[in-house]
């Protein structure tokens, strides 16, 4: 294969490696005229853009300073070209927008339409449907930078939507995206969005709704509830061909190891009733949802409603607030159309309660509903189990009833953190293996 690789690049007269071309922008010290080196910055990294001159593999560095609005349309890269911040540099933009191009890794951007005092973009950063291969990474994405002591009109009324990606293989990792509405949706197949933390929100932290892609390793914390909108920390839904919601399947979407935490402060006055991981219109086909630790104030700890050959495994939810909306509980149910799920499983968790057949009590069996219920643990009193669970640490404490009470086979190889199952006897309950 070198062989071969080696003669058309000869024929092509490429024989040698392509050498990427680095360029630095400066909004404050850069010129128009200068030639992009670090000495010499380009001033505008649109203008740059825009220009032509980036060629596959290429590397932009940006450096502190406001660099307004960036538009990348119409350019595909065979390898990706990546806009990053120069070392020890915040670069500041106001609005991202990428339509019709694929290619792009942007990294390490602060990205806010505070930073121009104009009105609200919404969503503050957006790929459209005909974008792939782009990856945000270690950027920081926000409406505004503090949240304190903000009103519910003053969140209605000067809150963005943080990130809209429609595209395929779209990759959001590690990003702090805050003072948002809605945090993250990914709309495409192959979507990837991994160790972000998402906080200070009203509506929903992540919306997941492509073929193949995987919700992992994120914290979702802090909802404000100041309209009637039903807050979700994880949600996805279906669509057929013509757009309507759950006449359609959502196949092969891994839910992981991600941390919802409906809000740090339950007294808070603005404090929401989020519902944790929410698929309320399916079916949805082929997923599986393990390792998250959800804490929320609400009935639908985890809800999926129409499943096919979906596995719920070692998770822990637990409800902050007595009382209603809740406890919270771990079910997979019927479709709104009625529709029952198929051959599906809810093992290794712990929840306040648990539920295969429907929202009725008297439907809450196995058999006929296409669940099986296994190695589950209700909790009925969280010092018990847990190290802290008022301060949110839902590691196991020593002789929690959920030590070794679970089963090897259905359990991932690896906890919440990273640690190896089991490390008894037989692997423990819930999202955590306690060492």
């Amino acid at each position: 294969m070198r062989t071969i690789m080696l003669s058309v690049l000869l024929a092509f007269g490429m024989a040698g490696p392509v050498t990427a071309n680095e360029y630095f922008v400066d909004p404050v010290a850069g010129a128009p005229t200068h030639d992009g080196s670090s000495e010499r910055p380009l001033k505008s990294v649109q203008d740059l853009v825009r220009s032509g001159r980036l060629e596959p593999g290429d590397i932009v560095r940006l450096r502190s300073g406001y660099h307004g609005a960036l538009s990348i349309a119409g350019r595909h890269n065979a390898e990706p070209v990546t806009i990053v911040a120069d070392d020890g540099h915040m670069p500041r933009l106001r609005h991202l927008r990428i339509r019709g191009s694929s290619g792009w890794t942007l990294s390490g951007l602060w990205i806010s339409p505070s930073h121009a005092r104009t009105a609200l973009f919404t969503p503050i950063v957006e790929i459209d449907a005909g974008s792939s291969n782009i990856v945000l990474s270690d950027s920081r994405i926000e409406s505004v930078a503090d949240s304190a002591g903000r009103t519910a009109e003053d969140w209605l009324r000067n809150t963005a939507y943080g990130i809209l990606a429609a595209g395929e293989a779209i990759e959001i990792r590690g990003n702090t995206i805050r003072n948002i509405r809605h945090g993250v949706e990914v709309a495409g197949p192959r979507a990837v969005v991994e160790d972000n933390l998402i906080e200070h929100f009203i509506a929903d932290g992540v919306r997941v709704l492509g073929d193949h892609s995987a919700v992992r390793d994120n914290t979702i914390r802090n909802c404000y509830g100041v309209d009637d909108h039903h807050d979700d920390g994880i949600q996805s839904w279906s669509l057929d061909e013509d757009g309507r919601a759950g006449r359609g399947e959502v196949v092969g979407v891994v839910i992981s190891g991600n941390t919802i935490i409906n809000h740090e402060d339950v007294t808070h006055p603005l404090a929401c009733t989020l519902q944790g991981i929410g698929l309320f219109d399916g079916i949805f086909v082929d997923w599986v949802i393990e390792n998250n630790v959800v804490a929320a104030d609400h009935w639908h700890g985890i809800t999926v409603m129409g499943a096919r050959n979906v596995r719920v495994v070692n998770n822990t939810v637990f409800d902050p607030v007595p009382g209603e909306p809740g406890p919270s509980w771990i079910t997979i149910t019927t479709h709104k159309d009625g529709r029952l799920p198929e051959a599906s499983l809810i093992a290794n968790n712990l929840a306040p309660s648990f539920n295969a057949g429907g929202f009725d009590a008297a439907r809450f069996v196995t058999g006929p509903s296409g669940v099986e219920l296994r190695d589950n643990l209700e909790i009925d009193d969280p010092d018990r189990f847990f190290v802290d669970a008022a301060a949110f640490d839902f590691r196991l404490r020593e002789g929690s009833p959920a030590i070794d009470a679970g089963n090897a086979q259905d359990a991932p190889p690896l906890d919440r953190a990273g640690a190896t199952r089991p490390a008894g006897r037989a692997v423990d309950l819930g999202a955590y293996e306690r060492q």
